[in-house]
Parts: C-alpha cells; sequence; structure tokens
C-alpha cells in the first residue's frame, strides 16, 4: 500500500495556546524550514492577528469571512460557528477598532494573568471593553467546542477542535492545573523557556497529552495529520493514528530517524520523510534510512491501514509533548 505522506513543504506546525497567547511554533526547526500550513495560532477568544479584507491572515488562508475583517481563528469549525453566531458583535469589533486592540492586547496574556488582563481592560476600557467582552461572551456560549476550548477554559490547543475534545476527554485535571498557574501557562503558550523543563505541572499535562492525545510519534517529531479539500491551509492531528504507530511501530521510525529521539535534528527528520515518499526515490540516499522507511510502512500497512489515507509531517521547534 502506498502512504500518503506530506513533502518537505509539508510541514506541521504544533503549539499551544494560552488564552489569548499568540503562538507560531517559534522558529522553524523541522524538516520544512517554513511552514505553509498547520493547526496553530491563537485562541479563538483573543486572537491576536487581523487583515484586511478577507479576515483571515493565516498562511495560505483564503476562506472569506462575512463578519467584519477581525481574525477570529484559522480553524474552518470555529469560523464557520463565528458567523452562524457571533457576526453582530464581530461587526462591532473590527480590525482597527478599540476592541480589536484590546483583543490584540489580551493575546499577550495567559487566561489566568489577571495583571496582564487588568492593563490592557484599563488601556483600552474606554471603547474596547464593552465589545470584545459580547464577542468573547458570545464564542463561549455558543462555539467553544467549535474553537477546540479545553476543559471549560477559553484556552484552545492550536485551535484544533480533535485536540481540544481528546484533551478535554482525559487529561482535565493535568491541563487545568497547568492552565491556572500563570508560570505553566508560560510554557503552554510555546515559549519554551529552561524553566519548562522543570515545571511540576507542564510535566504531568505532558504526560498525559503524549499518553492520549499525542500529535507526533515515538519522540521523533513526526506525526500524522488531516485536511479536507477545501480548507488545506488548516490541519488537525490525526490523534488514533498517531496512537496506533506509537503501540506498533515505533523502532522502524526511530531507526528511520537515525535513533536520534528525542528532538532528532531537522536533516534527520527530513531524510526519514524523503524515504517515506519514496524509499527509490532520488531524495532518499541513506540505505539504512530507507530500509528503515520501508519497514516503518509494512508495520503500518499491517497494523494501521485505516491511516494510510493520511499525510504525515514534522513537528516544527520548539517542540511540544508529542
Amino acid at each position: 500500500m502506498k502512504w500518503v505522506l506530506a513533502g518537505a513543504a509539508g510541514a506541521l506546525l504544533v503549539a499551544v495556546a494560552c488564552s489569548g497567547d499568540e503562538t507560531g511554533g517559534g522558529e522553524p526547526g523541522g524538516a520544512a524550514g517554513a511552514a505553509t500550513g498547520g493547526w496553530g495560532g491563537t485562541t479563538a477568544s483573543s486572537t491576536s492577528t487581523t487583515t484586511s479584507g478577507v479576515g483571515c491572515s493565516w498562511p495560505g488562508c483564503d476562506d472569506p469571512f462575512p463578519c467584519g475583517r477581525y481574525d477570529v481563528s484559522p480553524s474552518p469549525t470555529c469560523r464557520a460557528c463565528a458567523s452562524d453566531y457571533c457576526c453582530n458583535q464581530l461587526d462591532q469589533c473590527d480590525s482597527g477598532s478599540e476592541c480589536a486592540s484590546l483583543l490584540d492586547c489580551l493575546s499577550n496574556c495567559c487566561e489566568v494573568d489577571w495583571g496582564c488582563n487588568e492593563q490592557c481592560h484599563d488601556t483600552y476600557y474606554s471603547g474596547g471593553a464593552y465589545y470584545a467582552d459580547k464577542v468573547t461572551s458570545c464564542l463561549a456560549e455558543n462555539c467553544a467546542a467549535d474553537c477546540g476550548w479545553v476543559c471549560g477554559t477559553a484556552t484552545s490547543v492550536q485551535h484544533s477542535v480533535l485536540l481540544g475534545e481528546c484533551l478535554t476527554q482525559h487529561c482535565c485535571t493535568e491541563f487545568l492545573a497547568c492552565h491556572d498557574d500563570v508560570e505553566c501557562c508560560t510554557c503552554l503558550d510555546g515559549a519554551a523557556s529552561p524553566a519548562c523543563a522543570t515545571d511540576v505541572s507542564f510535566d504531568g499535562y505532558s504526560t498525559c497529552q503524549r499518553a492520549n492525545c499525542p500529535v507526533a510519534m515515538c519522540d521523533t517529531g513526526i506525526g500524522f495529520y488531516q485536511t479536507d479539500a477545501s480548507h488545506q491551509w488548516f490541519f488537525e492531528p490525526a490523534i488514533d493514528c498517531n496512537l496506533c504507530g506509537i503501540a506498533n511501530c515505533c523502532g522502524h521510525l526511530v531507526t528511520c530517524v537515525g535513533g536520534t529521539v528525542p528532538d532528532p535534528p531537522g536533516s534527520a527528520i527530513d531524510l526519514c520523510l524523503k524515504c517515506l515518499y519514496d524509499s527509490e526515490g532520488p531524495a532518499c540516499t541513506d540505505q539504512s534510512t530507507a530500509a528503515a522507511a520501508v519497514a516503518f510502512v509494512e508495520c503500518m500497512d499491517a497494523n494501521c491501514a485505516d491511516c494510510a489515507d493520511y499525510p504525515m509531517a514534522p513537528l516544527l521547534a520548539p517542540r511540544f509533548p508529542q
């Protein structure tokens, strides 16, 4: 069976967004070096990027948005829900307005960082707070699930509905313990500071997420994702396929990236992906990598055949729980 794989340009951009915290995954570090699509960005309740015209600033997104120009989310499901239920509110929060400025300011705050949030409200209280509250209240009431908000918070993990559902089902205790702590929340937003490596709450969240809702496999940084033809700029993690690969085929994938896990170098991920795409092609330049790629594909065929139609792509640095 021939597996559908993302080439070097198809990078899976993975980060975690604190409510209102804009994250783009940091400096490119996977095989691609630059992402043309991905599931990532800011939370729906307080996005941080605006655009004139279509209301979508996500790379590759050309989806018209009928409710003003403020960039609510790159997520097709979140955008559809917002247009169905919150158009009146969003029309009052157009790009360039006090409302939009307030949401931009809040995009630099974790949801539980009261000092940061209060400073934003103090700065833009004259004209922004009323309409911003209307927007966030409407989204919370009508679109929390469609915008991927996790465990009753106004925080999404890269706008991913599937990951939000999975974390809400399996990891609420761990997620909320980190979300409700300002220092841990800064780890969730993608900052990946050295302190995050020793943060007990972040470790608890990371462990639960990797075990139940992995976005990549076997500490290699390579994972399955899914998209659809009409929204190709937006990826969702194929969690069940990643779980199946982890359960059955880790050894072959680790060998494919040279055995350097966790965090194999981008060149190793790139070569592994090229060999997974075509083990006999000119881009697959290492015989042992090619053999490991073939073994991984055969293992997936035998154990996870339903995943054959999903592409694979690398994470981009900084790395997050896989």
